[in-house]
């Protein structure tokens, strides 16, 4: 079985800690990454491996 690697990108901090741990749970899902910003998420993709998905807020400050 496969695991896939879910980052996440949310700026509420509480909401962004329960994703973590609901996605934790999941046998065949791995939060691997939490970001606040973009800022983070974009360093993170130039010097770690990707994730299969990213779960992104749509309402983020700075850049959304």
């Amino acid at each position: 079985m496969t695991t896939m690697n879910i980052w996440v990108v949310e700026d509420d901090a509480g909401y962004r800690r329960t994703l973590q741990r609901l996605l934790n749970r999941d046998e065949q899902t791995a939060c691997g990454q939490v970001f606040s910003a973009c800022d983070s998420l974009f360093e993170a993709l130039d010097s770690e491996p990707h994730p299969d998905l990213v779960l992104m807020d749509l309402g983020l400050p700075g850049m959304s």
